[in-house]
């Protein structure tokens, strides 16, 4: 988990188990108010096998297939055609309840309604690389769409990448520092000690710069070895 985490910095993908820790602190975050009605926020690992019928193919087949759908979309929502930009009508969430056994699978499986696709504003048409901090970010804002407002800049103000920087720092300080976080003090006492090793402000911007390029490296490795 420790090198997945890493990708929380500058101009890295944010790597799913980062998601799902995330959902995990919200999960346990809205458990501990005192409201009637409850969110639960869903793991990214345990949606991409779900939202494909289940059919007998090996989970990397599925997941294989729902990444071509998922891409289908993306270069439909690239073009700003919204009419297109449907998924069919048994939808993503109701083939995730259906591959799980949920007992209203079936209710939403009948239902023919086409979902709401939200016009946001911070959309992005040249960024590649924040899909997960989105993800972060709109679990951790929704509101629903009367009210949603994220704060975030567009992608032509000038501030827009420091202010995604900025975003990742804060939930890598809040996943690293939570309380339910068993590896607090470990976290903690790695940052005094890098601190303390590498007092040279520019030597230690070195370090931290040439550990993202290597992870880049690693995470175009893996997407070449994908294709």
């Amino acid at each position: 988990m420790r090198m997945n985490v890493q990708s929380l910095a500058p101009g890295l993908k944010i790597e799913i188990p980062v998601i799902d820790t995330f959902a995990s602190i919200l999960n346990y975050e809205e458990w501990e108010l005192e409201k009637d009605i409850k969110r639960h926020y869903f793991y990214a690992s345990v949606m991409l096998p779900g939202i494909i019928q289940n059919k007998p193919e090996s989970m990397e087949t599925k997941i294989g297939k729902q990444y071509e759908e998922f891409a289908k979309m993306i270069v439909i929502q690239m073009e700003d055609d919204i009419s297109r930009l449907q998924f069919d009508d048994n939808g993503v969430f109701a083939k995730h309840l259906s591959t799980y056994l949920h007992p209203k699978a079936e209710e939403y499986m009948n239902q023919k309604k086409k979902p709401t696709i939200l016009n946001m504003k911070w959309k992005t048409k040249k960024e590649k690389i924040d899909c997960g901090l989105f993800m972060m970010m709109h679990m951790d804002n929704y509101e629903g769409k009367i009210k949603w407002e994220t704060g975030m800049l567009e992608e032509t103000n000038k501030n827009h990448r420091l202010q995604r920087n900025n975003l990742r720092a804060k939930y890598a300080a809040k996943m690293m520092l939570h309380e339910i976080n068993e590896n607090q003090k470990l976290m903690s006492d790695y940052a005094l000690k890098f601190a303390a090793e590498n007092q040279d402000e520019k030597e230690a911007d070195k370090i931290v710069n040439q550990s993202i390029m290597k992870k880049i490296a690693e995470q175009d490795k893996q997407d070449n070895q994908g294709k």
